[in-house]
């Protein structure tokens, strides 16, 4: 008996094995059927694998792919994985399926795609091994052929090697379909007539970058001719890498093989022609000569400029104007005497304001803000308050916005959270920036404070527990909760069911079941956190039912106020006293032994050490001690106790929310004075960094800032030097590390101010890959397809090849990088890891779509779920949904599902959690405990630095 691959049987065979494959064990021609041997008993059937070719066939460096669809006809006894290694992997990629007893039945789908050589050599034909690799014997003894698989070649015979930038558009132009550049996806390709180069009449002058763009083994002479003089000339043509190379000719120069890759740099000078005729298009045309034998011609490209014409009105911003929004005519005002009052000293000017200039009233292109437009605190998702735009309108803080109805204000000795609605929770203070996180449900009440977390209802009635040590955690009682508070000693809860139960320690406990009607049902519960055995609860008849041990050691049930019809909204026992609020504004206070104190007209009250109110009129008043609010830190002034709506304190921090929703807060542990609302920030974003120095804003036309601890600002320097190089070259990545700024510009080179060593040789670099929190060194691929690791202070970079196979793609790879470890996966891979500690890498997983390194645990995603690992949690976490992407700041992870949502958890056994609310998000970001994500263009932060808002 013999094992094989049969191929095309019951099919027609065409070019590209596109019948159907059917791998299978049978008995050769020249064997009796007695002969033949079987695994297992007589019942047992053969097994065969099918390989059906999908449409198309071939793949293309262009990206294409030649697809093929996996099959068992039987379950495999053990994992089954079927490998496709590319014999070029410089040419068609590999790949691989999977096939357990849970999905053997499922056809999977193998993708061999094109990989982009750079280079004009035709269309390839490469073999493809195929392996079975399996412990069930019966599908260990087959075989299958190698295939054959063609990549189409994209590089055009007519147009190659040559690739042209400018500061103008964002990648190159490759000419006839060539190899273009490395822009962000734009579809239109700079110096063609949709996206031409630009220069200015006004004299300034424009770069253009030609670049060699692939090998090449003999010499590409090019020479330049502008066909329009009078609009523009070449003023300097200069080697980019090595000035002391000279160039041919004033407008000629050469790419030399051992050079390679380099860059010529053609200064363009604008003309003024005097005439007002408008912008004009002109072009060079580019000569290309190549001494290759292969290319036996001499080629022409045109390349197109635009000169333009410096009108106002013309919707470009030219040296002389502060903006430009294109109108030439508005209302009854004549060509260059615009009313709009946009382009600024070359176009009239109304009303005294400078045209075009901060505070003119219009946001114009490069603001963020302008004092005098229309404030951003009265437009959604703010109701009111007062921002501020500063420094020449590049930044507007919103944190003296609110939102919505005025929020519920919460306290202890350590942080303040306001909770607005029923999904918008804040914290500001000592200790919140190191809570865990805080809870992002779509719907959130009674929430309460503790040292460094806290707990709340969920939608569904649920306690759950959240920061701090508190991973999430769910208290059941009977029923759904109404209503939770907590003390030093225990958790309570009024629920549905008619009883009010509490937890301590590991004890769970009935105390109150009724009010003064028999069938009355908790909804409120307050406990005394001085005599911690003391509690009151509220009734839905307004009956109230208490345990002072002041005023009366056995539980007692009573109406605090005279009518029936009364609704308390607010009650708080502490010591002898107990207070209630009523939905009139009237506020009643008994102490137990004196009798009782009756206020009108209250918005607000709180009862701690002594009882504070806050009445209609916004005035605050401590009636039991009217000097305690000068045992704090810092003495409130008369000015600070007027315009009120609320107030809160413990024993060591005093806080008022403001009437325009700002709060105050004077103490030894806080010190405050902004709202608290999770706003969002605007969607002129550009792009974003977190990492231990807090989140890193790009605005458009404003330089780079770090939002830190506490809304604190500074700007990054090393971030806008990367910038300033990005005007001239483009750039297509940007990254931060622990103490490190790189950008990846367009032309290739990585730019990493002032920290790292100079990058190797090996240019273009293709991508970086991105960092985590506590990734010391620059990972980047080069030219090689080769892994390079960059360490401050090393004189040349360590090269990996461990990788070469994930790094032959146009796309950069998936990656994980961790400390000293780095990791690489594939959704048709293994996974492959390198480390410098001693015990080597973790035994990862393979086949997966996405991966995060952590130091608790390590995860990733397979086929849509999420499988985690090492440190002895190799549990499977289900959180909701299919999972795209999933990011770790090194202890906790968070994955995001096909829905835009955000789940994130610790430790695998522990049930996951929304980590930003909402959904919709197109991609998120972690680090230093902080998450940020972008929904619907803007972006949205939660942890460590999500107080306030700024934009």
């Amino acid at each position: 008996m013999y094992c094989h691959a049969y191929s095309c049987r019951g099919h027609i065979a065409l070019t590209l094995l596109s019948c159907a494959l059917l791998a299978s064990c049978s008995p050769s021609s020249d064997e009796s059927e007695t002969e033949v041997q079987r695994f297992g008993s007589e019942e047992d059937i053969k097994v065969e694998i099918y390989l059906t070719p999908l449409l198309p066939m071939e793949a293309s460096e262009n990206g294409g792919e030649a697809r093929f669809e996996v099959s068992l006809n039987e379950e495999p006894l053990e994992d089954l994985i079927i490998r496709f290694t590319s014999q070029d992997p410089g040419e068609v990629g590999s790949g691989a399926v999977l096939f357990s007893s849970s999905n053997w039945g499922i056809p999977q789908e193998v993708a061999l795609g094109g990989v982009d050589d750079a280079l004009l050599d035709g269309d390839q034909q490469v073999t493809v091994d195929v392996e079975i690799i399996t412990l069930d014997a019966r599908y260990a003894a087959l075989s299958i052929d190698p295939l054959t698989i063609t990549n189409l070649d994209n590089e055009d015979p007519d147009w190659y090697g040559i690739g042209t930038t400018s500061p103008s558009s964002s990648g190159g132009n490759g000419g006839n379909g060539g190899n273009g550049g490395t822009g962000n996806g734009d579809p239109v390709v700079p110096g063609s007539p949709t996206s031409p180069h630009l220069t200015y009449e006004d004299g300034r002058e424009t770069l253009v970058s030609f670049s060699s763009n692939q090998p090449h083994d003999h010499p590409i002479r090019v020479s330049l001719e502008i066909d329009d003089p009078s609009e523009g000339r070449i003023i300097t043509l200069m080697h980019a890498n090595d000035p002391s190379i000279s160039n041919d000719t004033e407008n000629s120069f050469s790419f030399e093989p051992d050079r390679w890759p380099e860059t010529w740099n053609v200064v363009i000078r604008g003309i003024d022609d005097g005439i007002a005729d408008g912008n004009i298009p002109y072009t060079i045309t580019m000569q290309v000569t190549y001494e290759d034998p292969d290319i036996d011609t001499t080629m022409t490209q045109q390349i197109h400029l635009l000169s333009i014409d410096g009108v106002c009105g013309n919707g470009v911003l030219e040296s002389n104007e502060a903006c430009d929004d294109g109108n030439t005519e508005v209302d009854t005002c004549n060509y260059d005497e615009e009313c709009c009052n946009v382009c600024g000293p070359s176009c009239f000017e109304v009303e005294g304001l400078p045209g075009g200039t901060c505070g003119d009233g219009l946001l114009q292109p490069g603001e963020v803000c302008d004092p005098n437009a229309p404030d951003p605190c009265s437009q959604p998702p703010f109701e009111g308050g007062v921002s501020e735009c500063v420094e020449d309108c590049s930044r507007l803080d919103t944190s003296r916005c609110f939102m919505s109805a005025p929020p519920d204000l919460h306290i202890n000795n350590m942080f303040v959270c306001q909770l607005y609605g029923v999904e918008d929770l804040a914290c500001a203070g000592s200790n919140a920036p190191s809570v865990n996180e805080l809870p992002n449900q779509d719907k959130l009440s009674s929430l309460v404070l503790e040292f460094n977390g806290g707990f709340y209802i969920d939608q569904g009635g649920e306690i759950r527990a959240w920061g701090g040590s508190n991973f999430p955690a769910s208290y059941s009682p009977e029923g759904r909760s109404r209503g939770i508070d907590r003390n030093a000693l225990r958790l309570c809860s009024a629920t549905t069911s008619g009883s009010t139960v509490c937890w301590e320690s590991s004890s769970f406990y009935k105390i109150l079941r009724t009010g003064i009607a028999p069938n009355s049902r908790p909804q409120k519960i307050a406990l005394d956190d001085i005599e911690i055995n003391d509690y009151c609860v509220l009734f839905d008849d307004n009956s109230v039912a208490c345990r002072q041990t002041h005023a009366d050691p056995e539980e007692f049930s009573r109406q605090l106020f005279p009518s029936p019809n009364t609704e308390i909204v607010e009650l708080a026992v502490q010591g002898r006293w107990l207070c209630a609020l009523a939905d009139h504004d009237g506020l009643f206070c008994d102490d137990g032994e004196q009798g009782t104190m009756a206020f009108d007209d209250v918005r607000g009250f709180h009862l701690g050490e002594e009882l504070c109110i806050v009445d209609k009129f916004g005035t605050l008043s401590c009636p039991t001690n009217p000097g305690f609010l000068d045992n704090f830190d810092t003495n409130i002034t008369i000015d600070e106790r007027e315009n009120l709506q609320d107030v809160a304190f413990s024993d060591r921090t005093f806080c008022v929310l403001r009437t325009d929703r700002t709060t105050r807060c004077w103490g030894s542990l806080l010190s405050m004075d902004r709202a608290l609302a999770p706003v969002p920030w605007e969607r002129s974003i550009e792009r974003f960094l977190i990492n231990s120095r807090g989140v890193f804003l790009k605005n458009h036309g404003a330089p780079w800032t770090a939002v830190g601890r506490s809304n604190t600002f500074h700007q990054i320097d090393d971030l806008d030097d990367i910038e300033e190089q990005a005007e001239i070259y483009g750039l297509q990545q940007i990254t931060a590390g622990p103490g490190f700024y790189c950008g990846l510009l367009g032309n290739g080179e990585i730019s990493c101010p002032y920290l790292l060593p100079l990058p190797s040789e090996k240019q273009p670099y293709r991508f970086l890959l991105e960092q985590g929190e506590f990734a010391g060194d620059l990972w980047a691929v080069n030219a090689a397809s080769e892994l390079e690791r960059h360490e401050a202070g090393e004189n040349a970079p360590r090269v990996y090849t461990e990788f070469a196979s994930y790094l032959q793609g146009i796309r950069p790879p998936i990656a994980s990088i961790l400390d000293d470890l780095i990791c690489m996966a594939g959704p048709q891979t293994f996974t492959t890891c390198v480390t410098d500690h001693p015990d080597g890498p973790p035994d990862a997983p393979d086949f997966l779509q996405d991966i995060s390194l952590g130091f608790l645990q390590s995860c990733g995603i397979r086929n849509g779920g999420i499988l985690c690992w090492d440190h002895n949690f190799p549990d499977q976490v289900y959180p909701p949904g299919y999972f795209v992407q999933i990011e770790t700041d090194g202890f906790e992870h968070c994955a995001r599902d096909t829905a835009g949502e955000v789940w994130c958890w610790r430790l695998s056994p522990e049930p996951p959690y929304k980590g930003l609310p909402g959904d919709g998000y197109e991609t998120f970001k972690m680090g230093d405990s902080t998450r940020c994500g972008i929904r619907q263009g803007e972006l949205i932060c939660r942890g460590k630095y999500m107080m306030g808002g700024m934009r």
